[in-house]
């Protein structure tokens, strides 16, 4: 079966990092891309493995880099941070490790597949009709 369509090219999503509930993080913008499966699945065992291994941990944080689209960040002079491995190696391991979760979250989040139009299950006017006692 052939489409007159042509072929489908899918689009790499892009993914704004998520830091709600930190005050740290409030105002930072940062926007990321995916990463094919085998690659995300590497960053797990080397996850496993950078408790022991320095390389691991420089190889998540170049991984870390290269999905970083764009940010937000300014330097204490109000100067753009460049997304670049030594950007993120300048700064202490928690607020790195924080966006690498944010950027684990949204790139691992299943999509919400139902279209705005759908109730979702929602009530039904029968059931919210008030109804007196006898």
């Amino acid at each position: 079966m052939s489409s007159k369509r042509g072929g489908y090219r899918r689009k790499a999503p892009l993914y704004a990092l998520n830091f709600e509930g930190d005050e740290e993080f409030d105002g930072l913008e940062i926007m990321a891309k995916s990463m094919p499966l085998r690659e995300f699945m590497e960053i797990g065992d080397l996850q496993k493995a950078a408790q022991d291994d320095p390389d691991a941990q420089r190889d998540i944080i170049k991984r870390l880099a290269d999905v970083i689209v764009s940010w937000n960040l300014e330097d204490d002079e109000g100067k753009a941070v460049p997304v670049s491995y030594d950007s993120l190696t300048s700064y202490d391991f928690p607020f790195v490790l924080t966006i690498f979760y944010a950027w684990m979250n949204a790139v691992s989040s299943v999509p919400n597949l139902l279209k705005n139009d759908s109730n979702a299950g929602g009530t039904s006017q029968e059931l919210s009709i008030p109804m007196e006692p006898l």
